[in-house]
């Protein structure tokens, strides 16, 4: 199951994870009270229905209502939130109920996989889509592939049926802080794992219309993530969309789709350009987030918001039971700081990455010089806010690995721009190359796209046949 730091050592707040894939393995410890708060959640379950009595409410989820940040003397604080409240961007507010099961894509992932089968499942997936790619697999092991994903093809179906439906909205406690329940993502991770096995072992018996309808339900499943407000959610999607696209350039590596099967994957690339969520509302969650690890902080339980890394790092710079006294003291203006950063952040998401980026650094050399002074910030400066910049990277990074797709494809078909688009990542043009019937699209500014640092893509014929346009 996942679990719920978005904090990976100096990164992003993002899922702890092992060598293969980001959503699947090591868990984070959770502190014994949080763990047992999870446990009475799930008891509770999530619907529709009438908040439940104040009484049988999970303290994480009461601490979620910031009542104690909420009755401060700061009256700069108190307008803050106030603020924040008519804009709908409190923990409370951001919790979504859920649409009926029926008409909601996320429903599909309780429970989809069997909790005590799912870490098994998803490193076996991981497994196969490894020793698959390429010509030279091993033919036993494309059997055992194919095995293993059949076992799990009424899973995938009802995946597939499930992305007809007209909503998606996963059941996101805000109100619980870094302890929501985030399961569904090891859901979602296994259903992407299944349909990247099918669309590989398509192509490779010549079924590319099958593989692209494939390689197009992995991209709607990570559009359906991304729109979260959830940080971790979003970074989670830029992840599995990443993972989605290198299926894509194994396809036709493999077997060139026929040119209505690009066109399709083409289709959902233009959507999910046109529908791109904005950058702030990540940021928007992130904040919900980070007021309910202060209002967690104020209630002197600053070790239940800390990783076992940031417990052992304070340990080494500070005497704790002073810190604990000394962040519960100062909790009113550390979220007053907090607050105050976060809307400078959410600002900032409205410009091009490579305008935000200085920003983003100039904030961040404050943000450490404020750890300087007499009443120092603790929780936002050295527990929130670091993870800000490199959050803001991972969303870039996506935006412009799906933005040099689009244009590979489109110029496959004879669709190239007027003008070569500027990354939005790096700020510089993309480089486009039409050569021996191959489009190759370089300047993603990654090494970890294609075989040679760049998307390669088969010209294909044009309608009538012929071959596409240069």
């Amino acid at each position: 199951m996942y679990q719920n730091s978005l904090r990976n050592g100096a990164a992003a707040r993002t899922v702890r994870h092992g060598a293969n894939d980001p959503p699947t393995a090591a868990r984070m410890r959770l502190p014994i009270w949080v763990a047992a708060m999870l446990l009475l959640f799930a008891a509770l379950g999530c619907s529709r229905a009438k908040p439940p009595e104040q009484e049988t409410v999970p303290l994480v989820e009461r601490i979620g209502e910031l009542s104690e940040l909420s009755r401060t003397d700061l009256v700069t604080l108190r307008e803050e939130l106030a603020r924040l409240e008519e804009e709908k961007a409190l923990p409370r507010q951001l919790t979504e109920d859920l649409p009926p099961p029926d008409e909601n894509v996320a429903a599909v992932f309780v429970d989809l996989f069997p909790a005590d089968r799912l870490p098994g499942i998803l490193a076996e997936g991981e497994q196969y889509l490894s020793a698959v790619r390429g010509a030279d697999a091993d033919p036993d092991v494309l059997r055992r592939a194919n095995a293993f994903r059949e076992r799990f093809e009424p899973q995938r179906q009802a995946v597939r049926r499930a992305l007809r439906r007209p909503t998606c909205v996963f059941p996101i406690r805000f109100t619980a802080g870094y302890a929501a329940d985030l399961g569904f993502l090891d859901q979602v991770a296994a259903a992407l794992r299944l349909e990247g096995l099918f669309a590989l072992q398509s192509a490779a018996e010549g079924k590319t219309g099958e593989a692209a309808d494939s390689v197009v339900a992995q991209l709607q499943l990570t559009a359906a993530l991304a729109a979260s407000k959830h940080p971790m959610v979003r970074f989670a999607a830029a992840r599995h969309r990443a993972a989605a696209l290198n299926v894509l350039q194994e396809v036709v590596l493999s077997k060139p789709l026929h040119r209505e099967d690009v066109l399709r994957v083409s289709n959902e690339l233009r959507r999910q350009i046109a529908v791109w969520p904005p950058d702030a509302d990540a940021w928007i969650g992130f904040r919900a987030l980070g007021l309910h690890a202060l209002e967690t902080a104020k209630r002197g339980r600053l070790f239940d918001i800390l990783t076992d890394e940031e417990t052992a790092e304070f340990q080494e710079h500070y005497e704790m039971n002073s810190l604990v006294a000394q962040v519960r003291r100062n909790a009113d203006a550390d979220a007053l700081y907090f607050v105050r950063a976060m809307a400078r952040v959410i600002e900032l998401s409205a410009l091009p990455y490579p305008r935000r980026r200085p920003e983003l650094e100039r904030s961040a050399t404050d943000w450490a010089a404020a750890l300087a002074s007499e009443t120092p910030p603790v929780v936002a400066c050295r527990v929130l806010l670091p993870q800000v910049p490199p959050g803001h990277e991972i969303q870039a990074r996506d935006r412009a690995n799906l933005e040099a797709w689009l244009l590979a494809v489109r110029t496959a078909v004879g669709e190239p721009p007027s003008q070569t688009p500027i990354n939005p990542w790096t700020g510089e043009p993309y480089q486009i190359e039409v050569h021996d019937g191959w489009v190759y699209v370089q300047g993603i500014g990654t090494g970890e796209i294609g075989r040679h640092a760049a998307i390669e893509m088969p010209v294909l014929p044009g309608p009538s046949g012929g071959p596409s346009p240069p």
